[in-house]
């Protein structure tokens, strides 16, 4: 076999989800929140072998501290305002965090940095692969274009979202204002040309479409566009188990991103 054709081999085998260093000792996962995203978490795990400890619904009374078993990781795609819940348990226990929730307030922010300092968390509006890639081509497109080319953002999703624009697209958006120190424009109506130093940020709500988000750069003759569409919600809960064992291998603490998980974590497929 080929230098290549191992190392494509290597990255399509699936993770034991054993501890590193921890030889038999299986991953266990509690998901606090029982919504779509939870209780698709909760399949995806059971389905690979990862022991899920339970699934916890806040606004149904649930608790973490009611939970039975050993739990290593928690996986929270709640809501913020279960974050003083969680950030407590995790201290506590010594459990490690894998938030996916996003509108967080600067304190809360805080607390969850805090919590990292002892305990290991991954924070990420988006735990696709490919989205994460995106976020990074972006920054890279736009500082290489700079001003010759014009920004405009648009992300779609299914009629069901709440909130606008999603979390990823305001990620996408600090990639680009980082970049170029532009600023966004949310609503375009009236009359007048386009500034020079703005992004355009349209929102698309519609269907059950899961996730579509593209960053065009227009010029005068040419432009590039970077897209990228999820077509299975299963992505994101895999992406979400490959974090919480890349936290676990090494027993790693700080604070992390998807991006960090994508330089050094081994895809779960």
């Amino acid at each position: 076999m080929s230098p290549a054709s191992q190392k494509h081999a290597e990255r399509k085998r699936k993770p034991s989800f054993l501890f590193a260093g921890r030889e038999g000792t299986r991953m266990n996962i509690a998901v606090l929140g029982a919504g779509v995203m939870g209780r698709l978490t909760e399949r995806v795990a059971a389905e690979s072998g990862i022991g899920v400890a339970g699934v916890v619904e806040p606004l149904e009374g649930g608790r973490l501290e009611n939970l039975g078993q050993k739990t290593h990781v928690v996986i929270d795609f709640s809501h913020p305002d279960n974050t003083d819940a969680l950030c407590g348990f995790c201290a506590e226990r010594g459990v490690k965090a894998v938030i996916g929730c996003t509108g967080h307030s600067a304190e809360q922010k805080e607390r969850i940095r805090k919590l990292a300092e002892s305990c290991g968390v991954v924070m990420s509006a988006n735990f696709s692969y490919g989205l994460n890639v995106l976020l990074s081509l972006a920054g890279q497109a736009a500082a290489l274009l700079g001003d010759d080319f014009d920004t405009e953002l648009c992300e779609t999703h299914h009629r069901r979202k709440t909130d606008a624009p999603s979390g990823t697209a305001l990620a996408l958006l600090e990639v680009l204002k980082g970049v170029g120190g532009k600023e966004a424009v949310f609503d375009r109506r009236g009359r007048g040309q386009r500034r020079e130093n703005e992004i355009g940020v349209s929102v698309l709500r519609g269907g059950g479409v899961c996730g579509r988000h593209e960053v065009m750069f227009l010029g005068e003759a040419e432009t590039l566009t970077l897209c990228h569409t999820a077509l299975d919600r299963s992505v994101f809960a895999r992406g979400a188990l490959t974090a919480a064992q890349w936290l676990c291998d090494g027993d790693k603490k700080g604070f992390f991103t998807m991006s960090d998980v994508l330089k050094g974590g081994e895809r779960y497929d």
